[in-house]
């Protein structure tokens, strides 16, 4: 059994700006109801999706659809729409705003390299370097258990 690296959860997330204007969505049935954003790989990953968000995004697509996380990032935080993120992306601005209080979809990412590779010095420094920045005890957003932004330590 391979050790997971970490949990990547997902979330419905809009700007601040639009959560100002349209307000705040009651919950995921109201999301249709807004300008959307999909990420074209996620509709080949269902399996880790609530069956609520899939109903959604099969009910007409997304508005703006990508398959590009940055511009993902860039189209919530200008008001674009509401799109499904990791996250560590409340980490990175204060203009986005997650909406609700649990993920949508958490989904596990593994390490996964052969045992003789790891002997290369550059090689190590890599496999280190990448669980590092996964710690679940420094980066509380890629724990097993969902932590919401809000409870994010301050950047």
């Amino acid at each position: 059994v391979l050790p997971t690296l970490a949990q990547v959860h997902f979330a419905a997330f809009a700007s601040r700006g639009d959560v100002a204007e349209r307000g705040a969505t009651a919950g995921l049935a109201d999301i249709a109801a807004h300008r959307t954003i999909g990420h074209a790989a996620h509709r080949r990953q269902q399996e880790t999706w609530d069956p609520r968000v899939l109903q959604v995004s099969l009910s007409g697509g997304p508005d703006f659809q990508t398959n590009s996380s940055a511009a993902i990032f860039e189209a919530i935080r200008t008001g674009v729409g509401i799109a499904a993120a990791p996250t560590y992306i409340a980490t990175l601005t204060d203009d986005v705003v997650m909406l609700g209080d649990g993920p949508i979809a958490s989904v596990k990412l593994w390490l996964v390299y052969q045992r003789d590779v790891a002997r290369i010095a550059r090689v190590r420094r890599v496999i280190d370097w990448l669980k590092a920045i996964h710690d679940p005890e420094t980066n509380p957003w890629f724990r097993t258990e969902f932590v919401h932004p809000r409870d994010f330590p301050p950047r």
